[in-house]
């Protein structure tokens, strides 16, 4: 395409951002663009291209245009001023360039020189700024005050003119900013024609508490506020200049559309929303957030069965991309302050407290598996496994309410990895629902291989991790196949990042989550059924004795609350033969240590002492032990009401009726549990 001429601006149309444009190509190559101002023929002269956002291919057209200088009664001539005073972005010697990044602009060094045009007279003409006229700021690192709403202008999208008094006119608008709201300077471009920028800031509408909504309504009179000021709308909760009419509110009976009060006061604001937090309601979050604006003034939300009083709400129209359409849409939206619950905001600190509490000691216990080998049997690393998916899942949930982390896409991974965890940690506990049925409905008389275990924990860990990965999957597919697959609001859409960093609608929550958890929790309910009835019939034929009472409690509890971290610590540290294993362990480190350093002292050591300590009787196992009532009466720990056997064998008890469970270490565990 060429070079667009001194009086001819580029222009780019695009079938995604404003203004809206129809583009009609007739069979001899030649086009016509109609927008909702005005009508382009443009003959050859025009290339198309393709340019992607948020996953969608959008068909836009460059092409250059006869300049439309907009016409300013009583400004003045450029002639009669000495100075034209603008804001330069960057400092002198620098322009703008895009940060590829962070997608922002950033100034770089630049030996370019540039000006911009100037608006002046009456009838108004646009001409190069003198450079003797020019008087430019060049502070560098523009930013706009507190309550102001910044945008960045694009010469080829939005036509903005710096007029000679120094004001910005912002045509598409009809906006004109003062001096300290507004930058100019150039995109570096492998263009000759500057690609000018403008950084601008638009003022926000103040905030009122009650007691000023209250003085600033009229007596008897209907009062609500919009929430941006006249001429501007929402956008992402912003105020924006707005391209169309002015907005007047509609007013609905319940939700019937009923004529505008004659006593009605249009109010421009927010509310100040002091010890509460503001809520947005509209059809861009979802058709049960909906907002109806009453004839009293007050705000309802029906499907949500919520009502505001006019001073804690305002409402204003909203444009919004709609990705199932994929146009832009306008809609009314409300932002409401929701005064704090004192008892919701107990019940959530107390709820972060103790999941707090959960992570910080599942933390700990893992610790203590990884640092003590006697633990990590079988049943152990299932346990390590249902606690570590526990960790991930409620130390998530903890930053995700400190920190609040915002809709997109650092949501939406939130949202698919506190799923994954959760679902991880269900299935998990399904593992070991399982393991405790199959140890007591298939006891055994010898020990299987470590080669046999290791395959088994292999194939329940490709269960346990690996249906949740294809639920996670097949949900992130679900959220992010096209509308026009699965429509927005259907129930198979999961909505993940819609309004939470998790599964927004309660329909979706249930599906998705509420009824693997009740279908997995009855399969675990089996599980538990038929291992109390093994070890009824267990004890009413005395086939496992003594031992029968501490392995019953121990998988007891672990059913019961494997699901809360806090307590699964307490409880695996309240085992005496946890805890002996653990000093056992530390004790051996603590030996290995100290090896080095009394190695010499040993050795010069009497050789009466030495006689001494080779005679003092050392901890050795026998290889083949049976149970018997004299060996447990002598034992007075639950740590040794299991036997302990060697890989030598197992001498089965004269009774013949008596099954040993074989262990690898002195937690009551059994090492060949089928987890």
């Amino acid at each position: 395409m060429r070079e667009c001429g001194p009086n001819e601006d580029q222009v780019t149309f695009t079938t995604f951002s404003e203004p809206r444009a129809a583009f009609e190509l007739q069979p001899s190559g030649e086009l016509t663009v109609t927008t909702d101002s005005d009508v382009y023929h443009l003959g050859h002269d025009y290339c198309f291209r393709n340019i992607e956002h948020d996953g969608q291919i959008f068909e836009t057209l460059r092409c250059c245009v006869p300049k439309v200088v907009p016409q300013v009664a009583g400004l003045v001539s450029i002639d009669n001023v000495t100075r034209v005073a603008f804001r330069k972005c960057c400092p002198v010697g620098q322009l703008l360039v895009v940060n590829r990044e962070t997608q922002d602009f950033d100034c770089a060094n630049s030996s370019v020189s540039w000006l911009p045009e100037v608006l002046h007279g009456d009838p108004t003409s646009l001409v190069p700024l003198p450079p003797e006229k020019a008087e430019i700021r060049a502070e560098g690192d523009f930013r706009c005050p507190q309550n102001a709403v910044p945008q960045y202008l694009h010469s080829d999208h939005n036509k903005f003119f710096l007029e000679a008094n120094g004001h910005l006119l912002v045509d598409l608008y009809n906006v004109t900013l003062n001096p300290d709201r507004f930058c100019l300077d150039v995109l570096q471009s492998p263009s000759p024609k500057p690609q000018v920028i403008g950084h601008v800031c638009y003022d926000e509408t103040e905030r009122h508490t009650e007691e000023q909504f209250e003085e600033l309504c009229p007596s008897e009179s209907v009062c609500t506020r919009k929430c941006c000021a006249a001429n501007f709308l929402l956008s992402n909760t912003y105020c924006i200049p707005a391209t169309t009419s002015q907005w007047r509110p509609t007013f609905h009976q319940e939700e019937l559309v009923v004529p505008e009060p004659d006593n009605f006061t249009l109010l421009y604001g927010r509310s100040e929303c002091e010890g509460g937090h503001n809520f947005i309601f509209s059809r861009r979050v979802g058709e049960k957030d909906v907002p109806f604006l009453q004839v009293n003034g007050d705000i309802q939300v029906p499907r949500l069965n919520l009502t505001f009083k006019a001073h804690q709400c305002c409402i204003d129209s909203e444009v919004f991309y709609d990705k199932s359409t994929k146009e832009n849409h306008v809609v009314e939206t409300a932002i409401c302050c929701q005064p704090e619950d004192l008892e919701a905001s107990i019940r959530e600190y107390v709820n972060s407290t103790l999941l707090t509490i959960s992570f910080i000691c599942l933390f700990i216990m893992l610790a203590i598996y990884m640092l003590v080998p006697k633990l990590r049997n079988v049943h152990g690393k299932c346990l390590m496994s249902h606690a570590a998916a526990l960790f991930v899942a409620f130390f998530l949930t903890v930053f995700n309410q400190l920190h609040g982390v915002e809709l997109g896409p650092g949501c939406d991974a939130l949202g698919l990895m506190l799923y994954y965890s959760f679902i991880a940690a269900l299935f998990w506990l399904n593992v070991m629902s399982f393991d405790i049925w199959w140890t007591f409905a298939h006891l055994r008389t010898q020990s299987p291989s470590q080669r046999s275990l290791r395959n088994r924990f292999i194939r329940h860990s490709l269960y346990a991790w690996g249906v949740p990965l294809l639920m996670t999957c097949l949900l992130a597919f679900f959220n992010y196949v096209p509308y026009d697959v699965i429509p927005k609001g259907a129930i198979l859409r999961p909505d993940l990042g819609e309004r939470k960093c998790f599964l927004s609608g309660k329909d979706q929550e249930l599906y998705y989550f509420y009824v693997p958890i009740f279908i997995v929790t009855g399969v675990n309910i089996l599980f538990f059924v038929a291992t109390a009835y093994t070890l009824y019939q267990a004890e009413k034929s005395s086939r496992i004795l003594n031992r029968k009472r501490t392995a019953r409690d121990r998988y007891f509890t672990d059913i019961i609350n494997a699901s809360q971290g806090l307590l699964i610590f307490l409880l695996f540290i309240g085992r005496s033969s946890t805890r002996q294993t653990i000093r056992e362990r530390f004790v051996e480190l603590g030996r290995r240590g100290l090896i080095d350093s009394v190695t010499r002292r040993i050795r010069h050591a009497d050789k009466n002492d030495e006689a001494a300590r080779t005679s003092m009787p050392t901890k050795t196992t026998n290889t083949n032990t049976t149970v018997s009532s004299s060996a447990t009466a002598r034992k007075g720990s639950d740590n040794e009401a299991y036997q302990m056997t060697e890989k030598g064998g197992t001498d089965r008890p004269k009774g013949g009726d008596e099954q040993e469970l074989p262990t690898d270490g002195p937690d009551p565990a059994p090492a060949d549990c089928a987890c």
